[in-house]
């Protein structure tokens, strides 16, 4: 559940912003690496192919999907949703651990049974204040993920 961990961190890291505990630069970004391996430069579309040995047809380009503005194709997350299509940076702040329109949340940040000695904060500073719980942090409750 590599998707599940990324965002619980990713809230853990806005928790701890909005509490001032650390600098978590939010602004959106997307970076096309050309030293990658896997970036190839090119976009291909396969809605053409219905042979074994059929090709798609490629050009130069950047896949859609990572900035700002960028459409997700998830429809119907939320009741208020309908078939209203977010962008990525609507995404993110719906799962903005404070949003009152999350239907869901993380029962803890810190500790995590996955990880060596259950404390993402191991290798973090001293000062840093673990976080526990919705009900030490923020004083109410929501539903437990």
């Amino acid at each position: 559940p590599l998707h599940g961990n990324a965002e619980r961190v990713i809230q853990y890291a806005r928790v701890l912003k909005k509490r001032g505990e650390i600098t978590f630069d939010e602004t959106w970004g997307y970076l096309h690496s050309p030293d990658l391996p896997s970036n190839t430069g090119m976009i291909c579309d396969w809605s053409d192919v219905s042979g074994t040995l059929d090709m798609p047809t490629c050009t130069k380009g950047v896949c859609s999907g990572h900035k700002e503005d960028d459409l997700l194709p998830f429809e119907d997350l939320l009741e208020s949703q309908g078939s209203t299509l977010y962008t990525n940076a609507e995404f993110y702040s719906l799962i903005d651990p404070l949003s009152e329109e999350l239907p869901y949340a993380f029962d803890s940040f810190s500790y995590w049974e996955g990880c060596t000695d259950h404390n993402l904060l191991i290798e973090a500073d001293s000062d840093v204040v673990e976080l526990t719980s919705w009900e030490k942090l923020f004083g109410k409750s929501w539903g437990v993920m």
